[in-house]
């Protein structure tokens, strides 16, 4: 696992160290965090998904219940946070124009009508698709420098909590409901789903939590539910191991 997750850490590292010494400044995170999220990360998104065949993206019975499980953590979080309602609005108003969104639609589209980018324009959007997770790491380890620690702890730990333990949790829970009304994956796709579930949070969550000023917090989540995942998933590969799941 460490050969994974070391240059993840080195990255994060480099990132850290460019703003201590003043080689980047924390505004210059923000701005190189806008290019990730508004470009190198739809062009790898898009990428991704328009160079495959829509049977291997799209399998309804698994992403059911990995959406379901996901979901009901995403709800859990805004009523334990007091704002559900207002959060589910602000959401819906920003997912048809989230540049996410639209790589998705246009990546699946792209696959399902076998379409193909001219080739200078395919080597470009691969260009910056590859850029994305070294500059999403490096804006995180920028995001942590002279982050005060006063009352982090009370905010980080349910998230860290949330994302290692009760999103494994929720999903293995959608998929045994779909199994008792006749969708009944393979056992392999179910735990490949309930460890994909019980992963740190993505690389490009401080990002997109910069734009509610939440980006400090999120980078600290993000390191350290990394840290723990180190315990939680051999934890839970041994327990699905040994068939219990």
């Amino acid at each position: 696992m460490l050969s994974i997750t070391g240059p993840i850490y080195l990255t994060i590292s480099i990132g850290a160290a460019s703003v201590r010494f003043a080689l980047f400044s924390k505004s210059d995170m923000r701005v190189i965090g806008k290019l990730v999220i508004n470009l190198a990360l739809p062009c790898l998104l898009f990428n991704v998904l328009s160079h495959r065949k829509v049977a291997e993206i799209i399998r309804f019975d698994y992403l059911a219940g990995y959406a379901l499980g996901t979901l009901a953590v995403i709800a859990f979080g805004f009523i334990w946070a007091g704002r559900f309602r207002a959060a589910m609005r602000q959401m819906a108003r920003r997912l048809l124009t989230n540049p996410l969104i639209l790589a998705l639609f246009f990546g699946l589209t792209a696959a399902l009508l076998e379409l193909r980018l001219p080739a200078p324009l395919d080597r470009t959007v691969t260009m910056f698709a590859q850029a994305s997770s070294a500059l999403s790491l490096l804006v995180i380890g920028g995001r942590l420098v002279g982050l005060p620690l006063q009352g982090m702890a009370q905010r980080v730990l349910p998230v860290v909590a949330g994302k290692l333990f009760l999103h494994p949790l929720l999903v293995m829970t959608a998929f045994a409901g779909l199994a008792l009304v006749g969708f009944v994956l393979p056992t392999e796709m179910r735990q490949a789903g309930i460890l994909l579930a019980a992963m740190p949070v993505m690389s490009i969550y401080p990002i997109l939590a910069q734009r509610h000023g939440m980006e400090g917090d999120a980078a600290a989540t993000l390191l350290l539910s990394t840290l723990a995942s180190f315990i939680s998933l051999n934890l839970l590969i041994a327990t699905l191991h040994a068939g219990w799941l």
